[in-house]
Formats: structure tokens, C-alpha cells, sequence
């Protein structure tokens, strides 16, 4: 039975690390067993990867698919909880990001093509 996982959640960000890489090569990257890797995709389980394990990740799927899962379900779960201010131009008046702005992010994806 296929378990459900909340879009833009670490669980399925992980699912998708181990579609992409594989659980066996996801764990040599990060000196953990694949069960280890497979357990942070279930919702059900206790654990997440390490800041430090999804980077490594992350810099892996960027490698082989131009694209981090765990980095995407970080700033979506950021975005979620930002409001959206009210007139908040997106560049300061001497045409400078003032920063990343999280609620523009909503709806972003981070991919490299």
C-alpha cells in the first residue's frame, strides 16, 4: 500500500531523493543505511535528515536532476507560514533585492535546467 505524503513535505521531498538517486546510493552519500533513508519518507516514522545530510542531498540531485526536494519543501514550509505583506515592492528604491522574499516563494520551484 502506498502511503500518502503531503505535497511539498520533507517525506515526499525524501520520496523524491530516493527516486532520484536511489536509496542505496541517497545512504552511501550520507553514511546512513537505506532503511535509514527509506524510514524519512514515511510520514509515519520518527526522523528527518540532518540540515548537514540534506544539503548533501540536495547538491546530489542537483548534480544528476537539477533539482533539490528537501531545499523546494524548506522554503514551501517557510512560504506557508509568511504572510504576504501588503504592498511590499520586491525591489528596494535603489533597484537592490532587499533579500529573498518567502511568500513570493508559494509557488516557486527550484530547478536548474
Amino acid at each position: 500500500m502506498t502511503k500518502r505524503r503531503d505535497a511539498g513535505s520533507f517525506e515526499e521531498a525524501m520520496m523524491r531523493i530516493v527516486k532520484l538517486l536511489g536509496a542505496t546510493q541517497a545512504a552511501e552519500i550520507v553514511n546512513l543505511s537505506p532503511k535509514t533513508i527509506r524510514d524519512y519518507s514515511d510520514p509515519a516514522r520518527a526522523g528527518r535528515p540532518r540540515l548537514a545530510e540534506a544539503v548533501k542531498l540536495d547538491m546530489a540531485c542537483l548534480e544528476k536532476a537539477g533539482e533539490a526536494p528537501l531545499f523546494d519543501a524548506y522554503l514551501k514550509s517557510l512560504a506557508d507560514i509568511v504572510p504576504e505583506p501588503a504592498g511590499t515592492p520586491q525591489f528596494g528604491g535603489d533597484g537592490q533585492d532587499p533579500g529573498l522574499n518567502l511568500a513570493s516563494q508559494r509557488k516557486a520551484t527550484h530547478t536548474l535546467n
